[in-house]
């Protein structure tokens, strides 16, 4: 996954959800939250 962001020509962060299920579901993360904070740090510039 990680190579697969790497040829992506913009700004890109792959948000790791442990134990996620197929749905990405997870019973112990905020997915949307985690989604969220990623979005919020690429349009702040903050990931490269």
């Amino acid at each position: 996954m990680r190579s697969a962001a790497a040829m992506v020509s913009a700004p890109t962060e792959v948000v790791e959800i442990t134990g996620a299920r197929h749905d990405l579901g997870s019973k112990t993360l905020d997915v949307a939250r985690l989604a969220v904070d990623a979005a919020l740090r690429l349009s702040a510039g903050q990931i490269a």
